[in-house]
């Protein structure tokens, strides 16, 4: 029986739990990356854990209400499911306007060097090779898009074991995409400090990373739920809403191939 109607969501301490955990996080590594600033003492660490702690546990127990009233108690409405599709959408709208104030910081920072004759990047500054790990970074989350798609058309024709499958093989390319970027961390010739480039390199690799490592957990947590028999065919919001959030994921990739390593590479004065 589908439901039409209005879910009257009950007053939940979660939101402003989140808030205050955002809030104590990036006062920690706001006082962390300005130690000059806010000398003596280890607020940045306490701020920092404690803003985590309260963060992860809000979003832990958000998700879990969430889950129990659209798979146990039956209020996701058909309303309601459209109403989450439109604010996945316009969450996902603002993770483009985010990423777009980063390319703008860089091609401003970039075309502002060349235009004055200053190479790009700064001399003493060896971008990566695009043809080496971030060539192999790039067919990796490929391959997991499609590894996701497969796992969606999977669940929408009923095979839950395919579905787990090709949610498996998500999650391990996806795990492997964070090691192949701490690699290549690891063996560059200069940090986030090291001038405009550096910073905008690590700012851009680095947020998408961490988009990859919450988009990672989410999937594991849709591999759970599937194992727990929590989505059906016409039941499936949340699986959906993994998958949009992981193409938007590869899609970013994409762009930042080309505009930090091969547009940054073929700009390089070496």
């Amino acid at each position: 029986m589908i439901r039409r109607g209005y879910q009257i969501v009950k007053p939940s301490p979660w939101p402003i739990s989140s808030a205050l955990g955002a809030f104590f996080l990036v006062s920690g590594l706001v006082s962390w990356m300005w130690k000059d600033l806010f000398p003596g003492g280890n607020q940045s660490v306490m701020f920092l854990s404690f803003g985590f702690m309260v963060l992860m546990s809000s979003m832990f127990f958000w998700m879990r209400d969430v889950v129990r009233e659209g798979t146990y108690c039956g209020k996701h409405t058909t309303l309601t499911i459209r109403g989450l599709g439109i604010g996945m959408v316009v969450f996902l709208l603002s993770e483009v306007l985010f990423f777009i104030s980063l390319f703008w910081a860089y091609f401003h920072a970039a075309l502002g060097n060349l235009s004055q004759g200053q190479p790009w990047p700064h001399i003493g500054v060896w971008a990566p090779h695009p043809f080496g790990i971030p060539l192999l970074e790039t067919c990796v989350l490929v391959t997991s898009g499609k590894s996701a798609n497969w796992a969606k058309n999977s669940l929408l024709a009923g095979k839950l074991n395919e579905t787990m499958v090709g949610l498996v093989f998500t999650i391990i390319l996806g795990v492997y995409f964070t090691r192949l970027q701490l690699w290549e961390y690891y063996w560059l010739s200069y940090a986030i400090w090291d001038g405009v480039y550096g910073s905008c390199f690590y700012l851009l690799t680095g947020f998408h990373g961490l988009h990859v490592i919450i988009g990672t957990i989410f999937l594991f947590v849709t591999l759970l739920r599937v194992w727990w028999r929590h989505f059906s065919v016409g039941h499936h919001f949340g699986f959906t809403a993994a998958v949009w959030y992981w193409h938007f994921v590869d899609v970013v990739w994409i762009f930042v191939y080309l505009a930090i390593y091969c547009w940054g590479f073929w700009g390089s004065p070496f």
